[in-house]
């Protein structure tokens, strides 16, 4: 796997602090994660929590959304599902990178260029990083991230890949 190379310090607080967590080959469990502990990072976090109804497809709701984002995107979707009516037709590659991601129990590294309401084309850098139960199973998805202006030429490289450990 490759080593992550974060575009933004904040990432790296957040990736360090879980890796700090982890319970040998194992994700940390929720119960070990104190916001207290990330400091300014917490503006940076969403908490993804999968949603999992017998005999319905996996699906995935926002549980909290941190301020850096609700700043940069205009709005709160706390609560809210990670589907069609928020995320348009880039909803569907979304979520099966999710479960991609809750099956393999690794942590990831995003990069994409995001167009929502007013703000278009933004480039996006997450860290998208397991919780696990005591079973190992995970259902918790921290997410780190950062967003910034766009720039004249500006060539995201889009990446969805996992991190070295």
């Amino acid at each position: 796997m490759p080593a992550p190379r974060f575009g933004n310090p904040r990432l790296d607080d957040i990736f360090r602090y879980w890796l700090s967590k982890r319970r040998g080959e194992h994700p940390p469990l929720r119960a070990n994660i104190r916001q207290s502990e990330l400091d300014a990072a917490v503006r940076h976090l969403k908490i993804i929590d999968e949603d999992r109804e017998p005999g319905k497809p996996l699906q995935f709701r926002h549980r909290l959304i941190g301020t850096h984002n609700i700043e940069w995107l205009g709005r709160d979707y706390t609560s809210q599902m990670l589907d069609e009516n928020l995320y348009g037709a880039a909803a569907p590659a979304l979520v099966a990178s999710f479960i991609r991601f809750v099956e393999e129990a690794l942590p990831y590294h995003r990069r994409t260029r995001m167009d929502w309401n007013y703000q278009k084309f933004i480039p996006h850098e997450s860290v998208e990083l397991p919780l696990s139960d005591e079973t190992h199973k995970v259902s918790i998805i921290p997410r780190g991230g950062v967003f910034r202006l766009a720039v004249a030429g500006d060539r995201t490289q889009e990446i969805f890949e996992p991190t070295a450990v």
